[in-house]
């Protein structure tokens, strides 16, 4: 790794390091907080805030790390890793992968200004509602509605591969069948939002949390 004689704590993920991002001051209201897997920050900036041990009793520390960088007027950026960066998320399963997103997706959405909130919305509104109505229409056998809907469905999936290789490691057959996916993670939110509200513990490498509300 590169560097300007700085030391540096983390690693790149699509990070221009010519881009001189402390000269940017630019604190947008979105800017809520870092990615936690992957993050590069100088040794200056992360002694600043504290490091984590400032956020030592957070529920979603990155994006508590990314809170002390806003109130130290610190400015940073996310970049998507395209194939600077991979790694493997929740090495111990599914259970783990349900434990973790329980955990986080409540806590995030909180801390989530609400036009982002809005537009999240409406994205998943939008790529559940093909494949939901194809299938109604399917049942009332309203064909010519199945055709437009299935054409929109195919869309959708075309979008999803487009952007797929941008965020992850995902094969044809996953994106295909993105409405599983999407069940699943909507359950997990519930899931999470539920916990939150009735400050119901949640498990998260062997110990309970609980999520405040």
């Amino acid at each position: 790794m590169h560097s300007d004689g700085r030391q540096w704590h983390g690693l790149p993920t699509g990070f221009d390091q010519n881009q001189q991002i402390k000269d940017q001051k630019n604190s947008h209201s979105y800017q809520i907080g870092l990615y936690g897997p992957v993050i590069m920050i100088s040794q200056a900036d992360y002694q600043a805030v504290g490091g984590h041990a400032a956020i030592k009793d957070s529920i979603v520390d990155d994006m508590a790390l990314g809170e002390k960088l806003r109130q130290k007027d610190i400015p940073f950026a996310l970049f998507l890793g395209d194939q600077d960066a991979s790694y493997r998320m929740y090495r111990g399963g599914l259970r783990e992968l349900i434990q973790g997103w329980t955990k986080n997706q409540a806590a995030g959405a909180a801390k989530t200004p609400l036009f982002l909130i809005v537009l999240v919305f409406f994205w998943i509104t939008a790529i559940a509602s093909a494949p939901l109505y194809l299938i109604l229409s399917l049942v009332w056998q309203q064909w010519l509605w199945a055709a437009i809907l299935a054409a929109f469905y195919g869309i959708w999936v075309l979008e999803l591969s487009r952007i797929a290789h941008h965020i992850g490691s995902f094969s044809v057959t996953t994106i295909v069948f993105y409405p599983l996916l999407l069940i699943f993670y909507l359950a997990i939110f519930i899931r999470s939002m539920v916990k939150k509200i009735l400050g119901l513990p949640v498990i998260w490498k062997d110990r309970e949390i609980r999520l405040e509300k």
